[in-house]
Parts: structure tokens; C-alpha cells; sequence
């Protein structure tokens, strides 16, 4: 029997050689796949990228033998705050494809806080809500019903056989503080069921190279729009231009459409732009009024707010400047705010007039 136990001591050591040599070759799998993306001769589109990301998760999913691996990211100049889904092994429909910080959802946890989860068991949290809450406070605990149900179809199991532990683990996708995401796996196809310490650091691992390669992404794409934003500012000038000396040859000019022209202009170059106006002096209150205006937000609201919204006016003979237009007078200099509520001066001024 000597023999036999000799064998029995070397299988941790064989088993634990193994799972480093499969983990090694899934973080140079997805280095590869990554190298190719970024690679490419010209920055990817969209579509692109997902099919990139969808090749992780097929990799991941394939090492860790479980049903889902899911990832999220965030496209700041198209969703922001939003992270879609950009990949998914998971066979079957989802209830949600996209997720913000600030929703009740596990996701939605690791994305705000930045932290990796590990959960033993999904179909049984509510008894091991105690556990989870000392470890992760606030993860929310409500079981996934059809996701346990979905997932006992998979596995071929009926109603009163026994479901293995549904073990779920999440990393997040960041760079420093900026969070650009999420990568999940959950439900293992086979034993042990679930996810030890050890593919929750391989899962962090991916999360890392996928952050280097998605805010490279962003910076490429942040580049391409500035791009596209300039070559649009210079047709723009020349339409402008043109409508400008057209209306000026008119009988009776009307300065009011050379703005409502100018805030279209601007909206097609300006990504983003919801709120934008022209503020005008009234000589006789010294006040700033709306002489024209664009974007959605102005017509959101009651009548009466629409109105009060539209009506408003801000004096121009105060120490400290009401509002950016205001102060852009004042100054005769070009204001900007990356984050107006974040000025204390500011701070609830811009929703409601745009200055």
C-alpha cells in the first residue's frame, strides 16, 4: 500500500500544478486576444470591440467550466453611466443588459464600489445573508429565480433533484478610481461548483488587462471625435456663414433665426449638448434674458415650469455673477465647468437655465 498512499500525497500537488498551468494559459489566451485588438490598423469600431470581449468571456468560461461569464463596460461618449453588455456566454435571455452605479443589483455593487465579489452560493442567500453582509455591506441578497431556474434546465435537473451550489464571483474593470466596468461568472457546469480564492484572482487578473485595453479603447475613440467634432465646426462655420449673409440680405433680418441657426449648428457639433441658449442685455433692467434656445431639457416639465424656465432672468449688477452667462459678460472671457454641481456658485443653475 505504500505505493498507493505515496500516489495520494502527490495529487494536491499534481491538481494545484495543473490549475496554474490552465490559469497561465488563460491569462496569455486573453493577452493574445487582446494584443490582436490592439493591434489593429485603424481604431475599432463598437462592434468591434464587443467581438473582441466576446473572446474573453468564451475563454474564460471554458477555463472556469461554468454556464456565464459576462461583460460590462461603459462607452462614455455614446452611454455614460451606463455599462452595456459587451460579451456573454450565457445561453438564454436576459432581464437586464445594461447597469448603472447606483441600481440594487450585485453589478451594479461591484461597479460602485470597485471591489471583487465572491458568493458561494446564488440559491441560497437568504442563508448566507449574515456572511455576505459582513463582507460585502449592502450587496443586495434577493435570490435570481429565473436565472436558478434557467440554470437547473441547463444541468438536465427536475423539480426535486437537488441543485449543486450556483457559485457567482465579479471583478471590476478599472483604471485607479475610474470604474469602465464589470466582468461575472456564475453557475458551474461541473464539480467542485464552485469558485475558490484562486479564479477570483485569475478573474481580478483578466479585469486588469481588460481595463488597459478598454480606456486605451477610449482614449482612441475620444481622439477619432475630437476629430470628427473640428471637421464638423469648420462645415459649420461655412453653413453659417452663408445663412448669416442670407438673412442679412433679406428685407427684415431676423437676429432671432441667426440664433436658433447657430444653437442647431451647435448641437450637431457639440456631442451631448441637451441644454444651450443665447443671452442677450436688456439695456433697460441690465438683466440677461433668453433671446433663443435649444435642447431637450428646455421643454421637459409642467407648462408652468417650461415657462418660469424660459422667463428667467439674471442681473448683471451683482458682486458675484447669477449664472455662467453672466459671468462670460462680466469677464468678457470663455467659461467652462466640467461639473456644475460641483460649483458651489452653481450648483442647480445650469439644469433649469443653461446658461
Amino acid at each position: 500500500m505504500g505505493w498507493i498512499e505515496q500516489d495520494a500525497r502527490l495529487v494536491p500537488d499534481l491538481y494545484q500544478a495543473i490549475r496554474n498551468r490552465v490559469g497561465v494559459r488563460l491569462l496569455r489566451k486573453i493577452n493574445e486576444i487582446l494584443h490582436g485588438a490592439e493591434a489593429a490598423p485603424s481604431p475599432l469600431l463598437i462592434d468591434e470591440a464587443k467581438e473582441f470581449v466576446q473572446q474573453i468571456c468564451n475563454e474564460v468560461s471554458d477555463v472556469f467550466q461554468c454556464f456565464e461569464t459576462s461583460v460590462f463596460l461603459e462607452d462614455p461618449l455614446d452611454a455614460p453611466g451606463q455599462y452595456q453588455m459587451f460579451g456573454t456566454t450565457w445561453p438564454g435571455p436576459f432581464d437586464k443588459t445594461a447597469y448603472s452605479k447606483d441600481e440594487n443589483r450585485r453589478t451594479s455593487w461591484v461597479l460602485k464600489h470597485g471591489q471583487e465579489v465572491k458568493i458561494f452560493d446564488l440559491a441560497n442567500l437568504a442563508r448566507d445573508r449574515e456572511i455576505i453582509q459582513r463582507e460585502y455591506p449592502g450587496l443586495p441578497c434577493n435570490a435570481p429565480g429565473d436565472f436558478i431556474a434557467r440554470t437547473r434546465q441547463l444541468l438536465g435537473l427536475k423539480d426535486e433533484d437537488e441543485l449543486q451550489p450556483l457559485s457567482f464571483m465579479a471583478a471590476p474593470i478599472m483604471v485607479g478610481k475610474k470604474s469602465f466596468g464589470a466582468i461575472r461568472c456564475c453557475a458551474a457546469k461541473q464539480a467542485p461548483y464552485y469558485f475558490a480564492s484562486r479564479e477570483l484572482v485569475l478573474l481580478t487578473m483578466a479585469a486588469s488587462r481588460l481595463s488597459q485595453f478598454w480606456s486605451a479603447w477610449i482614449r482612441q475613440s475620444e481622439i477619432r471625435d475630437e476629430n470628427r467634432s473640428w471637421q464638423a465646426l469648420v462645415e459649420s462655420i461655412g453653413e453659417m456663414n452663408s445663412f448669416v449673409h442670407h438673412e442679412l440680405s433679406q428685407r427684415s433680418p431676423s437676429e432671432i433665426k441667426i440664433f436658433e441657426k447657430g444653437l442647431q449648428l451647435t448641437k450637431a457639433v457639440i456631442r451631448g449638448a441637451e441644454i444651450m441658449d443665447v443671452c442677450l442685455r436688456d439695456p433697460q433692467t441690465n438683466e440677461l434674458y433668453f433671446a433663443a434656445k435649444q435642447g431637450e431639457e428646455w421643454r421637459t416639465g409642467t407648462p408652468e415650469e417650461i415657462r418660469a424656465r424660459s422667463e428667467r432672468r439674471f442681473p448683471l449688477d451683482t458682486d458675484t455673477p447669477s449664472c455662467v452667462g453672466a459671468r462670460v459678460f462680466k469677464t468678457r472671457e470663455a467659461s467652462l465647468i466640467e461639473d456644475v454641481s460641483q460649483d458651489p456658485d452653481y450648483a442647480g443653475v445650469l439644469p433649469v437655465s443653461s446658461e
